[in-house]
């Protein structure tokens, strides 16, 4: 659902029928999750799951949207430079992650899914999060 609340600038796509692309990073379970998702038409635009093993080898040409999971902890650092200044939005449910400049933290709070937002890493990288996410979020930085 953070792709219905999302703006990406119109540089970020090349034609209208560019699809929307879900980057994951991380091991094959994790990718299993986003499996639901796939296919499904988001502003107009159809969604497409890309599995990204090695982010520190990854082209993110493309990407849309890059999903880190857990297990690329150590590589994060990393992951958000090269993805400084692109149209990229940045989710993970690594503890502190807004923290460490990515987008959206996802945490479990009281049983329930729960985010933080990094508004300024957002704008940083072109991307507008609207009003109605953001009143969603636990906290917003």
């Amino acid at each position: 659902n953070f792709a219905k609340f999302t703006e990406w600038p119109s540089t970020a796509f090349p034609n209208a029928s560019t699809p929307l692309q879900v980057c994951v990073a991380g091991n094959a379970d994790t990718l299993a999750g986003f499996g639901a998702i796939k296919g499904k038409i988001v502003q107009g635009r159809e969604v497409q799951v890309r599995h990204m093993p090695k982010p520190a080898e990854a082209q993110w040409a493309g990407c849309s949207i890059v999903y880190l999971d857990p297990s690329q902890r150590t590589s994060i650092p990393g992951t958000l430079k090269s993805l400084a200044g692109l149209p990229v939005l940045t989710v993970s449910d690594v503890d502190n992650f807004v923290d460490s400049g990515g987008m959206l933290g996802l945490l479990l709070v009281d049983g329930r899914v729960r985010f933080d937002a990094n508004r300024e890493s957002v704008r940083a990288n072109g991307l507008q999060l609207r009003a109605q996410l953001l009143t969603l979020a636990r906290s917003v930085r």
